[in-house]
């Protein structure tokens, strides 16, 4: 499968190298066979080289500034030599006007022009003359910000009402490092709009107002509502098994609820064990989303990230059948609990034997397993477990059958259960190999699906 540049080389087309100065050394040396004499690439995985077509093939090469960080380094001037360099001004107060009243016309233009010059004047404070905001940096703030100060006024305010200030410390204060920063951030918006940093009435900007309230159905937390998974999991995923909602954690809570409903995605950015990925579980718990952590160090490779072949073990997919049933058990004891409608004492018994009739099929594994002595093997698996299962799928059909809730998660897991005790019987009688090899999906490709 060509990649895009011996894709563009076989078909004459021009080609743009963008974040020139964040490739590898390896790279530079591969494209510099493109650039001199030779004009051609070699591929050494088939053999071949292909020759730059001059007359119809151009090439293009943009960068930021070094001083943007991120592994940015300086090119060789040798390499750079090859290039004839052009300076692209960055966008003017005028143009950025310009293209905000374009993209977003139902704005007010006075209004647009207000939060261009706020946009300006911290970018030369903070950046340009370094008189505040030094942790954290180098910072930029640009026509990407502009464009999502404007979408969020569209997406959660009226017609006629719309106020920058109430989303202006999602989209700056908030990535401050300290609350001194902060603080000036705020106090430079009341500047720019209102002429005074002290004045604290209609329009300033809003920060976190500290209100919390959950229901069955949402959650809020200041201005910021999400609503919740009736049929998510609602079981702790921290190591510790408690989660705290701290006051303290309002804020960045209210900061995340909102990236999630503009479906943007977040950092979330501090020292170590302040309780960074503690929130992003609280809110998956609150909300009822399951939550898969997938730890990233430099070691990671791309079998960890998509996925790869391993032994083939039944053990694996019995795991995640047992663990879709917990669920689907946990969620039909609550919607009965939580039923309104029919005999209370009819619903509380359903919900009492089918949570009595899963901690019995729990109990069975655990003692058969601990008999095996090798929970993770293939010889933990028995016929009486595949049998005891089937009873468990079968009064959770009943159950739903009575209350008209879906069965279709129930007919795909009796249908996948069936296929694992079919194979499992081959393998039991030593008709099927016990060498093959599978393909397992990583936490992240899981997730996705």
């Amino acid at each position: 499968w060509d990649g895009p540049l011996l894709s563009a080389l076989k078909a004459g087309n021009w080609v743009v190298l963008d974040e020139l100065n964040l490739a590898s050394q390896s790279v530079l040396e591969g494209l510099n066979a493109c650039f001199d004499h030779r004009g051609e690439v070699f591929v050494p995985e088939l053999g071949r080289s292909f020759h730059v077509q001059h007359n119809k093939t151009k090439f293009f090469a943009c960068q930021n500034p070094l001083t943007q960080g991120g592994g940015r380094k300086g090119l060789p001037r040798s390499f750079l030599n090859r290039f004839t360099q052009v300076y692209v001004e960055p966008l003017s107060s005028s143009d950025l006007h310009f293209i905000i009243c374009t993209m977003f016309p139902t704005l007010d233009k006075v209004m647009l022009s207000n939060m261009v010059e706020f946009n300006q004047q911290l970018y030369q404070d903070t950046v340009v003359k370094g008189l505040w905001c030094q942790q954290g940096g180098p910072w930029e703030f640009n026509l990407r910000d502009l464009f999502r100060w404007c979408e969020l006024m569209l997406a959660n305010q009226a017609p006629g009402t719309f106020d920058p200030g109430e989303h202006m410390s999602l989209i700056y204060a908030a990535r401050m490092r300290t609350s001194k920063d902060r603080d000036a951030t705020l106090n430079l918006y009341r500047k720019v709009v209102h002429g005074n940093e002290t004045d604290e009435g209609q329009g300033s900007p809003y920060s976190c107002s500290r209100v919390f309230h959950l229901t069955p159905y949402s959650l809020q937390v200041g201005h910021s509502v999400l609503p919740r998974c009736l049929s998510g999991p609602h079981t702790s995923t921290s190591p510790s098994g408690t989660l705290q909602l701290l006051h303290r954690a309002l804020g960045p809570l209210e900061d995340l609820m909102m990236c999630i409903k503009m479906n943007w995605m977040a950092i979330l950015v501090g020292p170590h064990s302040c309780g960074k990925t503690a929130l992003v579980q609280l809110l998956a718990l609150l909300t009822g989303h399951r939550l898969q952590v997938l730890p990233v160090n430099s070691s990671m490779d791309t079998t960890e990230l998509l996925g790869g072949f391993e032994q083939a073990d039944i053990g694996r997919p019995w795991e995640r059948l047992v663990s879709v049933a917990m669920e689907t058990v946990k969620d039909t004891a609550r919607r009965l609990v939580l039923e309104t409608e029919g005999q209370r004492s009819k619903l509380t018994q359903d919900a009492s034997g089918l949570l009595k009739m899963w901690d019995d099929f729990k109990r069975q594994c655990e003692t058969d397993s601990i008999k095996e002595g090798e929970p993770n093997n293939n010889s933990s698996l028995t016929l009486e477990k595949f049998t005891a299962f089937a009873r468990l799928l079968s009064h959770l059909e009943v159950i739903h059958g009575q209350h008209g809730y879906s069965t279709n998660v129930l007919a795909g897991l009796q249908a996948e259960l069936q296929e694992l005790k079919a194979k499992f019987e081959r393998l039991t009688v030593g008709s099927d190999s016990k060498g093959t090899f599978e393909w397992m999906d990583s936490l992240l490709v899981q997730a996705l699906q």
